[in-house]
């Protein structure tokens, strides 16, 4: 019998794997976990390194593999936070929070001095919520004009495909190691910050070769 009200070793590794993304606050992952935020400062206070469940708790967190697909429907849930989120919730807040928190300090390390630079998002109606539009306006960032169907435009499939390779070679059998896979990947990969910043360098290369088919496929 554990302490009343402790958290079992699944419920934990799901706070643990919220706590490392640095996305939400504690309020949030209480809410989003149901439960308390006692318990969720305690995880962040002292979070146990390497933690494994034992054989009988992984049983019942899950033992089949999640196959391709449903790792590639997961990915692309972790990427939108919707599986996190509830049924109905202002789909452009978590993008400006992004926005507010993350892309202002980034542009400030990597366009220093006033360096040029144009932000690329697509079309998706969190993007192109009037919020969003009234706070990049607010912080004078430039946009880069998007067509309604560019999928050679958007290098985040290279990303993707990335990701995809290294997630897939582990044995993953829920969604919690699924979801610290995939964190773990994107800030410790070796690739990855060559990748992304080749896909970022390559944008104009993409937009040449666009604009030279007249919107069709390029080999991009």
């Amino acid at each position: 019998m554990g302490k009343k009200g402790a958290l079992s070793p699944c419920k934990k590794a799901e706070v643990k794997a919220l706590v490392n993304a640095k996305l939400f606050s504690n309020r949030e992952i209480s809410r989003k976990l149901k439960v308390s935020e006692v318990s969720v400062r305690r995880i962040k206070k002292k979070i146990e390194p390497g933690e494994e469940l034992s054989p009988k708790r992984k049983k019942k967190c899950g033992t089949k593999p999640i196959s391709p697909q449903g790792q590639k429907d997961l990915l692309r849930k972790f990427a939108l936070k919707t599986d996190l989120l509830p049924q109905k919730y202002d789909a452009a807040r978590p993008v400006q929070d992004v926005l507010q928190n993350r892309l202002i300090l980034q542009l400030e390390e990597w366009f220093p001095n006033g360096k040029p630079y144009i932000f690329m998002q697509d079309g998706a109606p969190c993007h192109t919520a009037r919020s969003i539009k009234a706070f990049l306006a607010e912080q004078h960032i430039p946009l880069l004009d998007w067509l309604g169907n560019s999928p050679d435009m958007s290098p985040i499939e290279n990303i993707w495909e990335l990701m995809k390779r290294e997630v897939a070679k582990d044995v993953i059998t829920n969604k919690t190691q699924l979801l610290e896979r995939i964190i773990h990947v994107w800030n410790h990969h070796p690739q990855m910050h060559e990748t992304v910043q080749s896909c970022i360098d390559s944008m104009p290369r993409r937009i040449e070769a666009l604009i030279a088919a007249k919107g069709g496929p390029t080999k991009y």
